[in-house]
């Protein structure tokens, strides 16, 4: 037998989902291939994209790996269940990546790419951040097709935008409804490419509803994270889950860039609800500082006149759920009174000198405009102060 070429390959290539991403193309499909229709716009973009096709090729969002597989089987066989998974779901993310989009963004500096999420009614939710700076806004829709969109409103705390374009999607996003997805479930992301070619990856939820700090330094409350970071390009795409369904909107990447983060999708829908009637966003206001300690929650202080006030909370109380939610962290108190719109109501349950007590109250509008959310000793629930003074990891 000849002597094996030290420098030729050593075996097949890597399967699809092996790479940390993959064109739908490559996806095996169970389906009958149906050729695109509709006339496809080619070169119409009037706004300079160089290097961008690079940053959105190379995607990098999320990869399939062993926390797909559970326990049980040795290296092969993890593998393979952790690649039967991730073709499942990353089948139903290509045949619901319709309502996935390119948004093409150009100012002073030049243009970038993002995407975002066709709805039912032609709007497309986004990231905020993306279009900072923005003098023109377009949007690539699957058939290829360039919309020039107009900006509703953007949402500061959830960065989030909300987009109007003057055309319905084929098939329009679904939301996910609150308390559908959990740690380890399979997800895919979905980011627009050029409109009408799109990249997408699996993986899994790796956190939900702790603390997160993000690239920009803040410490934020509520939020998804990924088991792979994520490059340019794909903030303002959907984690859609094994029925298609979106459960979180890309937003950015954790401080140390290992995890992409996401919105969940009952607070997005929060957020395009203000945006479409009112053109903002007015978080919920509770009135209660709060202290976090050994996985105990404690209220520090209630302003005068402030919903909690009116509840009954005092200083010293220990506040056990909300809304149905256990506290166990801060940031579960802060996001479930955030994310509400003034008006909500919610049930708090607290423990007082032994006793367990229910108290009902509704959230309010905070008495002045907050600004950015910004480090703190305590926790501000619904005012300035909505995070803590150290890392909490996103718990």
């Amino acid at each position: 037998m000849p002597d094996q070429d030290p420098d030729g390959p050593s075996g097949p290539p890597p399967h699809p989902l092996d790479r940390p991403w993959v064109h739908p193309s490559e996806i095996p499909s169970t389906r009958p291939h149906r050729p695109p229709t509709g006339r496809r716009v080619r070169d119409a973009l009037p706004l300079a994209l160089a290097g961008v096709a690079g940053a959105v090729a190379t995607l990098v969002v999320l990869a399939a790996t062993g926390a797909l597989t559970g326990n049980g089987g040795g290296p092969d066989r993890a593998a393979s269940a952790g690649r039967a998974t991730a073709l499942g779901v990353t089948e139903t993310a290509r045949s619901s990546g319709a309502s996935v989009v390119a948004v093409v963004i150009g100012s002073a500096l030049g243009s970038r790419r993002a995407s975002g999420v066709h709805l039912r009614d032609g709007h497309v939710v986004t990231n905020a951040t993306a279009l900072a700076g923005a003098s023109l806004i377009q949007v690539v829709t699957g058939d290829g097709a360039v919309h020039e969109a107009d900006v509703v409103g953007s949402d500061p705390l959830s960065d989030l935008a909300l987009l109007r374009i003057d055309v319905l999607p084929p098939r329009p996003a679904r939301l996910a409804a609150p308390g559908t997805v959990r740690v380890g479930d399979p997800v895919v992301a979905v980011a627009g490419g050029d409109g009408s070619h799109r990249w997408m990856a699996a993986g899994v939820v790796a956190s939900r509803g702790g603390w997160v700090r993000d690239g920009n330094g803040r410490t934020r409350a509520g939020l998804m994270t990924t088991d792979r970071p994520m490059p340019p390009g794909a903030a303002g795409g959907p984690l859609l889950d094994r029925y298609g369904r979106v459960v979180g909107i890309l937003c950015g990447g954790t401080e140390d860039g290992t995890a992409a983060i996401a919105v969940p999708a009952d607070w997005v829908r929060t957020v395009i609800e203000q945006l479409q009637t009112r053109g903002r966003v007015v978080p919920g206001y509770l009135g209660i500082r709060v202290t976090e300690a050994r996985g105990e929650v404690r209220v520090a202080a209630v302003d005068p006149e402030s919903p909690a006030a009116r509840a009954g909370l005092r200083p010293g109380d220990r506040v056990l759920a909300v809304a149905g939610r256990t506290v166990r962290s801060a940031a579960t108190l802060v996001y479930e009174v955030q994310h509400r719109p003034p008006g909500s109501r919610v049930e708090l349950r607290v423990e007082r000198q032994g006793r367990r007590l229910r108290l009902q109250t509704s959230v309010a509008a905070p008495p002045a405009p907050s600004p950015e959310p910004t480090v703190s000793p305590v926790v501000a629930v619904g005012t300035a102060a909505a995070a803590v003074g150290r890392d909490h990891g996103g718990r």
